[in-house]
């Protein structure tokens, strides 16, 4: 409990804040099920007001896939969370998804097909759908600086505090 007290972060200036999510997923993880695990964590402006990690629902082709279903997964988050904020008054300024899989970020922004995407679930695409309606942007971070790794992927205990003192604007060890 008292480590949870030093991590809380409060907003003091709610006006024009953006909503960002960190996407992450390892592929094909589980060695029992070949199931990929999604992680996100949802920032409200500086404040980590979300996150969670499970196992994907289905055997995804590709790493692709497998962060592209993570993505849309964060997306609807993001439109939960955006719906909170108008009905308090504050709307945010834009909802950002960060994802460290480039043709993931590629997928989510081209309107046409791509015939190597044609297994992709079409309930997916609500993330392309998104931002295609400059709901949200999808934007490409360096695997190294992606902090929702730690959800996904086995790690050592100073990575962990590092990313959560990252997350949360303060440092405990």
């Amino acid at each position: 409990m008292p480590l949870c007290l030093r991590l809380g972060k409060a907003v003091d200036d709610m006006t024009a804040l953006d909503i960002k999510a960190l996407v992450d997923a390892d592929w094909a993880g589980c060695v029992d099920t070949r199931r990929s695990t999604t992680g996100w964590m949802v920032f409200f402006g500086s404040a980590l007001v979300s996150w969670g990690t499970r196992r994907q629902g289905m055997v995804t082709q590709s790493s692709t896939e497998a962060e592209y279903v993570a993505a849309s997964e964060a997306s609807n988050e993001l439109m939960w969370w955006a719906k909170l904020a108008v009905s308090f008054g504050y709307p945010p300024a834009r909802m950002l998804i960060e994802c460290d899989n480039k043709s993931a970020v590629i997928l989510a922004d081209h309107t046409g097909r791509f015939s190597a995407s044609k297994h992709v679930e079409t309930r997916f695409h609500v993330v392309r759908e998104r931002v295609n309606a400059k709901l949200q942007e999808m934007v490409w971070v360096p695997d190294g600086a992606m902090l929702a790794d730690v959800l996904t992927k086995n790690c050592q205990a100073k990575r962990f505090l590092s990313a959560a003192s990252t997350a949360n604007g303060s440092s405990f060890y």
